[in-house]
């Protein structure tokens, strides 16, 4: 089994709430809720997790237009 990244950890325990199968906005995650609506900070967080989805090719999320699919842990 192939060690999880501190990144990876970080943003799969934004995921701990979220069921696998099931879809959701990026809303629900723990950070995002934090902003206190801030939509600079929203924006860098959505975009980290892109590119965070981007960098595991999709292994534990999947985005389906403006939501996402939470894939496994």
């Amino acid at each position: 089994m192939q060690m999880k990244s501190t990144r990876d950890q970080q943003w799969l325990a934004q995921l701990l709430n979220v069921n696998i199968g099931a879809q959701f906005f990026v809303s629900v995650l723990p950070i995002y809720r934090k902003t206190d609506g801030d939509f600079k900070q929203m924006a860098r967080i959505q975009n980290a997790f892109d590119h965070w989805i981007e960098d595991t090719h999709s292994y534990y999320v999947q985005r389906k237009g403006n939501t996402y699919l939470r894939l496994r842990s």
